[in-house]
């Protein structure tokens, strides 16, 4: 992505509610929004919660995406303006309808205990002798929470929005 297509990013941002979009000189732009349940903001005020990309124009064709808050998580390679503006668009609204959901706290609970997991993770492969039995405990133990996790899904129903798009 060009300067004059940054450009054209940080101007949708802003229609898009960005209450922050700072661009460094090596490219990497952040940009900051606020998502909130406003209806029930009084009595649910863990509802509302800052969701901060951060993208990366490496060459003139491709940027990477990333979501660093309210967890960190890589969302991939897009290769174009529209694209990076399409996603976080549809990101944006999958969180303000998942913000209003009872169980919006855990679930942020959760996914920060995942990305503390992966970091621990890195640590203990990197700076340790680990045992082949430890390494074969955990294989077994995240093939046993990846198998709950597929079961919680075929259990659970689409939501709305996702219904309509399948259609």
């Amino acid at each position: 992505m060009d300067r004059t297509g940054n450009d054209i990013v940080v101007m949708m941002l802003k229609q898009m509610g960005a209450f922050s979009i700072k661009t460094t000189p090596a490219k990497v732009t952040i940009a900051k929004f606020l998502v909130e349940d406003e209806a029930n903001l009084d009595e649910h005020p863990e509802r509302s919660l800052k969701l901060t990309y951060v993208f990366e124009a490496r060459d003139e064709e491709s940027t990477y995406l990333s979501r660093v808050a309210p967890y960190p998580m890589v969302l991939g390679l897009f290769f174009g303006e529209q694209d990076v503006i399409d996603y976080i668009q549809k990101d944006l609204a999958r969180f303000k309808r998942a913000c209003t959901s009872s169980q919006f706290g855990s679930f942020l609970r959760l996914a920060e205990d995942m990305s503390h997991f992966n970091r621990e993770l890195e640590h203990l492969f990197l700076e340790r002798k680990t045992s082949d039995e430890s390494i074969q405990y955990l294989d077994t133990n995240v093939k046993k929470l990846q198998e709950a996790l597929d079961q919680i899904k075929e259990d659970s129903p689409l939501t709305t929005e996702k219904l309509t798009k399948e259609l």
